[in-house]
């Protein structure tokens, strides 16, 4: 399969391209259900169910150090390694009184981001970023989609047709970089900051009309770099991507034989139709769950449009 390249050191200066350089093996299933029956002359329906599932797993690939920034054997693909997150530091006995973060940062205060010490060696840190020195990361989600299932739905009664189609991910998690403004909204650098309503529910002393306060969700503020070490993958802002989205939605209505012939129209159906028109799904409002990797990962897309329609059929 191809693989990412080998780990090559950062002055190479270029992104080399993928090879043909691991082997994977994937297991799942697929699981498909349909239904069709009549009850009486006039009404009949039809449902189709169906639900797959799959993980990949590295069986090949050549790190021998097993360093977490590539892949890795015995790795299952899609994994995150980050950290967990406490909560919020109180105050500066707070900090005092924790494990050593200063290998993100040498200064830490109230409102800033408490990492857990799962090594108990009263330091906070990556280790040598691999497998067998991993110091406090731990694989806290994987991204690969999971329980991928659709259904439809549909049914014919005196003329009117009803047919919808929902479709969803029933697990995957998506971890957004400090470089995503979108969802940090205060990245640090001026001129990449984005501002939404939510991004206003950030660490204060005290809340205010706008939410915050101790108990908010983001960290304490930052217009510059500091903003980083608060920002690090880690399990408090580990974001669920499983979503359940009508797709589409549509009622028709064809008008009898005897009618739509009478002005010499062999068949009449006019219909309305619906795209998109519900999602549900616990990923913040500024990312779309279909689109959560690369650029469009990072919230730059048109935003999804829900459509309303009405059209005509008609046969001569």
């Amino acid at each position: 399969m191809f693989g990412p390249i080998e780990s090559l050191p950062s002055v190479l200066g270029a992104h080399p391209p993928q090879e043909n350089n691991a082997t994977l093996e994937t297991k799942g299933y697929e699981v498909s259900i349909s239904w069709k029956d009549r009850i009486g002359s006039d009404f009949s329906y039809n449902a189709r169910m169906i639900l797959g599932d799959s993980k990949t797993k590295v069986i090949k690939y050549s790190n021998p150090t097993k360093i977490l920034s590539n892949w890795y054997e015995g790795q299952m693909v899609g994994e995150i390694w980050g950290y967990e997150t406490v909560g919020f530091f109180e105050d500066d006995a707070d900090v005092d009184a924790h494990a050593d973060q200063s290998a993100f940062h040498t200064r830490w205060q109230a409102g800033d981001i408490k990492y857990r010490d799962l090594n108990n060696d009263g330091v906070i840190n990556w280790g040598d970023n691999t497998l067998d020195s991993h110091g406090d990361l731990k694989v806290i989600g994987n991204s690969m989609p999971r329980y991928n299932y659709g259904l439809a739905v549909g049914f014919n009664w005196k003329g009117v047709d009803f047919n919808m189609h929902w479709q969803g991910v029933g697990k995957k998690d998506v971890i957004f970089n400090s470089n995503t403004n979108v969802f940090w909204g205060f990245r640090g650098n001026k001129r990449h900051n984005s501002y939404f309503e939510e991004h206003m529910d950030y660490w204060s002393p005290e809340g205010s009309d706008f939410g915050g306060g101790p108990d908010a969700y983001f960290p304490r503020p930052y217009i510059v770099s500091e903003h980083q070490k608060n920002t690090k993958v880690q399990s408090k802002y580990l974001q669920s991507a499983a979503y359940v989205r009508l797709k589409n939605l549509q009622i028709g209505y064809t008008v009898p034989d005897r009618v739509s012939r009478k002005v010499r129209i062999e068949r009449l159906r006019i219909y309305l139709s619906g795209e998109n028109m519900v999602t549900f799904t616990k990923l913040s409002k500024n990312f779309d769950p279909e689109t959560t990797g690369g650029l469009f990962g990072a919230g730059k897309i048109y935003p999804l449009q829900k459509a309303i329609s009405m059209g005509l059929n008609i046969s001569f």
